[in-house]
C-alpha cells in the first residue's frame, strides 16, 4: 500500500494531550501508527517542551508506545535506549505469544467440547508460572457465569477480551468460554462474537460457529497468529526508529521518509 500525506497528516490531531482513541499496535494499521509519532513530531515542535511526551505516556496503555515515551528524552544514551527498546519488544511479543496460544487452545476445547478443566490445564502450561491457580480460575469462571445469568449482567464487562487481557483474567474468561460452549454448543458461539475484542479470538469463534473442524481452526488461527506477531514486530521497529527520529530532532519531513519505509 502507498502511504499519502493525506493519510498521515498531523493538521487535524487536538492540540494537546493527545486523548484520542485507544492505541493498540497489534491491531492498528501501519498508517495510523505511523500518523500517531507524526502529530507527536508536530505537537513537540510547537510547545518546544519535551516533558509533554512523559505526558502523553501516562495517557496511553498501548505498553510499547508508553515505553519509548518515557525513555525517549530520559538520560539513557541512545544506544542503551534503542537495546531496551528491543528488549521490551521481546516481552511484550512473547505476551502476545502466550495469549494466542491460549485462545487456539480454548477454540480447540470448544469445537471438541473439551472438559473447562482439561481445557484449562493446557492454557496454563503456557506459562513458566501460573498467573492464577487452577482452582481460583475455575471458581471465578463459575462466579462469572452466574453473574451472566443475572438481569443487569454487564455482559461486556464479564466477557470481553482483548489481545491484552491480562494473563489470569484472559484464563478466567476462556474458560467460561470452553464451558458456554460445551452447554450450548459449537452454534452458541455466536453470542460470544461481540465480546472477541482480539481478531484472532474473533476468527477462531467464527469458525467454530460455522462449524469447521479442530485441525482447520487450529492450523488456521495458528498461521494468523504468526502473521500477526510478525506484523507487530515491525510496527514496534517502526516506531522505535521514529521515536529515535524524533529523539535525534530530524524535521517533519525526514519522519514522514522514516514512516514511509515501512508501510506496505
Amino acid at each position: 500500500m502507498k502511504i499519502s500525506r493525506k493519510v498521515l497528516q498531523a493538521e487535524s490531531v487536538p492540540e494537546t494531550p493527545l486523548r484520542r482513541p485507544e492505541l493498540d499496535i497489534l491491531e492498528m494499521p501501519y498508517e495510523g501508527l505511523a500518523a500517531y509519532w507524526l502529530s507527536l513530531k508536530k505537537l513537540l515542535d510547537e510547545k518546544q517542551d519535551t516533558n509533554f511526551l512523559l505526558e502523553e505516556a501516562a495517557y496511553t496503555n498501548e505498553p510499547y508506545v508508553r515505553h519509548l515515551l518515557e525513555t525517549a528524552f530520559s538520560a539513557l544514551d541512545e544506544e542503551r535506549a534503542v537495546r531496551l527498546g528491543k528488549a521490551r519488544q521481546d516481552i511484550l511479543l512473547e505476551g502476545y505469544r502466550r495469549r494466542f496460544a491460549c485462545m487456539r487452545t480454548a477454540i480447540r476445547a470448544i469445537i471438541e467440547a473439551e472438559s473447562p478443566r482439561l481445557s484449562l490445564i493446557r492454557m496454563l502450561s503456557h506459562f513458566p508460572a501460573p498467573p492464577i491457580p487452577e482452582a481460583k480460575a475455575a471458581e471465578l469462571a463459575q462466579s462469572l457465569l452466574r453473574g451472566l445469568a443475572m438481569p443487569d449482567a454487564d455482559k461486556a464487562v464479564l466477557l470481553e477480551i482483548d489481545s491484552r487481557t491480562k494473563a489470569d483474567r484472559l484464563m478466567v474468561k476462556l474458560m467460561a468460554y470452553v464451558t458456554l460452549g460445551r452447554k450450548e454448543g459449537r452454534d452458541g458461539c455466536r453470542g460470544l462474537l461481540p465480546y472477541a475484542r482480539a481478531y484472532l479470538l474473533l476468527e477462531g469463534l467464527s469458525l467454530a460457529a460455522d462449524g469447521f473442524d479442530a485441525p482447520f481452526v487450529d492450523a488456521h488461527m495458528e498461521t494468523l497468529a504468526r502473521t500477526l506477531l510478525d506484523e507487530t514486530r515491525r510496527k514496534m521497529d517502526m516506531s522505535l526508529e521514529l521515536c529515535r527520529s524524533i529523539r535525534a530532532e530530524f524535521d517533519y519531513e525526514t519522519l514522514y521518509l522514516v514512516a514511509r519505509a515501512y508501510i506496505p
